[in-house]
């Protein structure tokens, strides 16, 4: 985070692959703001579309659908 400017796609892979982790665990309600930051960094880093962009969003409804 001190390294890497706020709206860095590694920044969104890190916490995307965070949320991940909780989400193995089952800690749902930890992961789903960990994808929700990492979606909101690829939609302003990469281009609509991009497959980053579409991994986050089906985590982000395979999430909700635990919860």
């Amino acid at each position: 985070k001190i390294s890497l400017p706020p709206t860095h796609p590694d920044l969104a892979t890190s916490y995307n692959n965070i949320a991940t982790t909780y989400y193995n665990m089952g800690e749902y309600s930890k992961a789903l703001p960990l994808l929700e930051k990492a979606l909101g960094i690829f939609r302003k880093s990469l281009p609509s579309g991009h497959p980053n962009i579409k991994v986050v969003l089906n985590a982000i409804d395979r999430v909700k659908e635990k919860l």
